[in-house]
């Protein structure tokens, strides 16, 4: 190769080189002005959706990020479980992220409540779920980490349901028991207990924190608790309670157990400072009641009652003598108040307004022992108590025909209370009154306010603070006493409380378990 070509060689690839580096600049410019236009667009707020949630932590580290609002409660500390606590009451929680269900209001005040929480908490086990206020206060649910079964159900079984109904021209109402079919759940909640049943009829007791136990054999629950606050088994002739140190099922006698309604209640309901047990006795074959004294049980207070209640904060019980009287009396065994002899006209429903009757008030037992008469025998702390009355009609040729037989609340002195009318009394527990008309449920206080409106198909009264209710469209959800939403209506099944326990059931999630967990605030 000549010296003139190697000249005219290098000048073009000279050239060539200047020109691509002229290129690689210009487009590095042009990269970036469209890079730019981009970075601005996004950064616009108009751009933005105003209906849109941001998750915390999504932005570029040195982007600005609004002040985060102080919790005027103090800061949060995540703490102990209280399912395992009779005798709290209400039990408190915690701030904690939730399962957000439908746009709508309380979903709103959750998204506040959650915006500034970690979106996974987790404590012993237990990821915690839905929130809700109480007083002022946050409580939460934690659901268990233990595994369940996704089916609802394990079977159906023939169980007798109470019906209520009246006889000939009287207005007293009986009950009578009518076979019907239901499904054996395949999970059930005994105070403080779960109970997993399987579909060879066979059913296992594990403990709150979803640790087996040992398998039930023919023993279920008694729904009665020890003194103490044990939780009580049956099976077809004795009462036993569950050992944890033998690890076995050991045989009571009926002076252990605290007599009254019959359902799955808290440990701390009978709790009195009277210090008063009840003991069942039989008198010619008949069962009668006898309050000793809780710290000499040769001491009798008083005796021979056909049907007594335990005593609650308040002092008082509801008693029916042997002579078919039904009065309130005090731990001393005096009486504080007992049906008047006043007799007063009487305006039966439904008849002309020139037609009445003279009657006279009777008290009565509620119409059965269970869940159903929840709030009847003891005054509560509010100073009210359920009391079931009677009517007796004392006009020429009515003689003692029973002309009313309703429900409502009582207090030591007589006073009832004024249900709204038109609604029959369903359930009564801290301070909230569980009514019902035309099939429509609804939760009014004893201050005189609708917390949830009579437009509930399903509602079951307060147990520790929590009710069940539900639409017709099949969704339950759970609220507590001042009508705030703690589980949102997206399950087909919520059980009372049991001891701090929570069970619920859906078709995606299957069997849910949440605990009651307390919260704690420092200032």
């Amino acid at each position: 190769m000549n010296s003139s070509k190697i000249v005219k060689f290098g000048i073009s690839a000279f050239i060539f080189l200047i020109v691509a580096s002229l290129l690689l600049h210009v487009g590095t410019i042009i990269v970036d002005f469209y890079d730019g236009i981009e970075k601005e667009e996004l950064n616009d707020d108009s751009s933005k959706d105003d209906n849109k949630v941001e998750a915390p932590g999504n932005g570029e580290e040195n982007e600005e990020k609004p002040p985060k609002e102080e919790d005027p409660r103090g800061e949060i500390t995540y703490v102990t479980n209280l399912s395992e606590a009779p005798g709290a009451g209400f039990v408190e929680g915690l701030y904690t992220n939730i399962s957000i269900v439908g746009d709508n209001a309380a979903s709103e005040m959750y998204k506040k409540l959650t915006a500034n929480i970690p979106m996974e908490s987790d404590i012993g086990g237990m990821l915690l779920s839905h929130v809700g206020v109480y007083s002022g206060e946050n409580f939460a649910l934690a659901k268990s980490a233990v595994k369940l079964p996704t089916a609802f159900s394990v079977g159906k079984e023939t169980v007798k349901v109470p019906v209520k109904y009246t006889k000939g021209t009287s207005s007293e109402i009986l009950i009578k028991y009518e076979e019907d079919e239901a499904d054996i759940k395949a999970v059930e909640l005994y105070m403080g207990y779960i109970i997993i049943n399987s579909e060879d009829q066979s059913s296992s007791l594990y403990n709150g924190n979803g640790e087996k136990i040992c398998d039930l054999g023919d023993k279920e629950p008694a729904y009665k608790r020890t003194y103490d606050g044990t939780p009580i088994f049956r099976d077809a002739k004795k009462y036993y309670i569950f050992s944890s140190e033998s690890g076995e099922f050991e045989e009571i006698s009926e002076s252990k157990i605290v007599f009254g309604l019959e359902y799955d209640y808290p440990a701390y309901s009978y709790k009195t400072a009277a210090g008063v047990h009840i003991y069942a006795s039989y008198v010619s074959s008949k069962k009668v009641y006898t309050y000793l004294d809780a710290y000499d049980e040769k001491q009798e207070i008083k005796t021979n009652y056909s049907m007594a209640y335990n005593f609650g904060p308040t002092d008082c019980a509801l008693v029916k003598l042997t002579s078919g009287s039904v009065r309130i009396i005090n731990s001393a065994g005096k009486t504080v108040h007992t049906s008047p002899t006043t007799v007063y006209t009487y305006y039966p429903e439904g008849t002309d307004a020139g037609y009445s009757i003279k009657v006279q008030r009777y008290y009565a037992l509620p119409y059965l022992n269970d869940i159903s008469a929840i709030g009847s025998g003891t005054i509560d702390e509010h100073g009210w108590m359920r009391i079931r009355i009677q009517l007796k009609g004392r006009s020429p040729g009515i003689g003692n025909k029973i002309v009313g037989d309703y429900e409502t609340l009582i207090n030591a002195k007589g006073e009832l209370f004024e249900i709204p009318e038109g609604y029959t009394l369903e359930g009564y527990s801290d301070g909230v009154l569980l009514l019902s008309r035309n099939g429509l449920y609804g939760y009014y206080t004893v201050e005189g306010k609708w917390i949830a409106n009579p437009i509930y198909t399903f509602a079951s009264p307060f147990v520790q603070g929590l009710a069940a209710l539900g639409y017709s469209d099949g969704t339950v959800g759970m609220i507590d006493t001042d009508g705030n939403i703690v589980l949102p209506f997206a399950f087909r099944y919520v059980s009372n409380v049991s001891s701090g326990l929570v069970a619920a059931y859906s078709e995606s999630g299957g069997w849910e378990v949440f605990k009651l967990m307390e919260r704690q605030i420092t200032e």
